[in-house]
């Protein structure tokens, strides 16, 4: 039978301190550069992915849906992811290490992502080509692909984001229903990798997305230059409660030297995040990650939700004088909340944070097609109309028009 929380000692005993990852690279050859590994993935995949890749983005281009998982298209790539990760793991009985196929794994994410990246730049490169010749040729439908550019660069990122999310979704779900025993069994010194292999974080170019934030964080105003403050002023705040559990503050100070200094960052997201987390360290061989208790989103709802503080009031054999102390580490916690909540900003920041967490729930992919996150937040929060953001002639407008009316009531 567990034990009885009655006191803050009880709570704070229950914070986790998230896995570190660390891997060694030092295991894989290095291709002529003496610093990329030279891999080669099943052409089997490779075809599948670039296939399904360009059916998707001709779809997203022309306004339709995408593939659902349990398509036709969708099914071969896990298919072929599945296939190719058996072989791979098996080939630990032969001539790959666990620690080689660790490494090598990371390559398989990196083509997907490069794949999807070229297909939207070489679409963009067309768009540029025929507007050029439409030019030179002085055609009547130059207007028109004027307008089909710009309104490919406005969505470009989108276009990132949702693409990146449906193909690194699908691989984690083949992840987890057909490939995690034999991970466990062939590599289980790395039980976190499919959550780093499709972090979330990998479906856009940087961490301060919009997609990204509504889908999974939350969407803070100017979050590219004042995020590093706010978040300051959170951990200064819950440092100065909980001193007896250090953390490792998210954003590093620490100024690198040139040899320190990431070299390689060919996707971008490591200098895309500088911002929020500091300089990356180039670590060469030992690739090693810590990761502090505030990271993991579960203890700040174990101290802070008041679902959880009802279920402790309410548990059964307390005494009269364990109730009354609980109920004064309770309130103490709630006063916490509120000088967190001070230490955000002001009532009208704070509002539209709240706000995009009531929009991750309401808002649909075709509403978001119509209308961009930033405007969203602003009409909900009071600032905009309606009439200025959404075209109302458009199908599924009134449909949008109400939601955003109910976010706002």
């Amino acid at each position: 039978m567990a034990s009885a929380i009655t006191t803050l000692d009880d709570i704070t005993a229950l914070i986790k301190e998230p896995a570190t990852i660390d891997i060694d690279c030092a295991c894989v050859d290095k291709g002529i550069d003496n610093y990329h590994v030279d891999v080669e993935i099943s052409a089997t995949f490779t075809l599948r992915v670039k296939e399904s890749v360009e059916k998707n983005l001709k779809s997203l281009v022309a306004g339709r849906s995408l593939s659902s998982g349990n398509s036709e298209t969708m099914i071969e790539v896990r298919d072929a992811y599945t296939d190719l990760m058996k072989v791979t793991m098996h080939r630990s009985k032969t001539d790959l290490s666990a620690d080689q196929i660790q490494v090598l794994q990371f390559a398989i994410v990196k083509f997907v992502i490069q794949e999807i990246r070229d297909a939207l730049d070489r679409h963009g490169e067309q768009l540029e080509e025929t507007l050029a010749q439409q030019q030179f040729a002085g055609s009547r439908s130059l207007l028109a692909t004027q307008e089909k550019l710009a309104w490919y660069r406005k969505h470009n990122s989108e276009f990132v984001y949702r693409l990146t999310r449906l193909f690194l979704r699908q691989l984690q779900r083949e992840e987890n229903n057909h490939l995690k025993a034999l991970r466990e069994q062939i590599l289980g010194n790395f039980n976190d990798a499919a959550n780093v292999l499709y972090n979330p974080l990998l479906f856009s170019r940087g961490p301060t997305d919009p997609l990204l934030l509504l889908d999974y964080y939350a969407v803070w105003p100017g979050i590219g230059s004042e995020f590093g403050g706010l978040n300051g002023a959170l951990e200064s705040v819950i440092e100065n409660h909980f001193g007896s559990h250090p953390f490792t503050p998210l954003k590093t100070t620490a100024k690198l030297g040139s040899v320190q200094s990431e070299v390689y960052d060919e996707l971008g997201g490591l200098f895309a995040a500088q911002t929020i987390m500091g300089s990356s360290e180039d670590q060469q061989e030992h690739v090693r990650e810590e990761f502090g208790w505030l990271e993991h989103p579960g203890n700040m709802r174990l101290l802070f939700d008041e679902k959880l503080h009802e279920r402790h009031r309410d548990q059964e054999g307390l005494g009269f004088s364990e109730r009354r102390s609980l109920k004064g580490v309770i309130k103490k916690l709630q006063k916490i909340a509120q000088e967190l909540k001070k230490s955000l900003g002001d009532t009208k920041s704070v509002k539209l944070v709240l706000v995009s967490y009531v929009l991750r729930e309401k808002l649909t992919q075709p509403d978001l097609d119509q209308i961009d996150v930033e405007d969203a937040l602003a009409l909900v929060s009071g600032n905009g109309s309606v009439d200025d953001i959404i075209e109302l002639t458009v199908e599924g407008a009134a449909s949008l028009q109400t939601k955003l009316a109910e976010c706002v009531s």
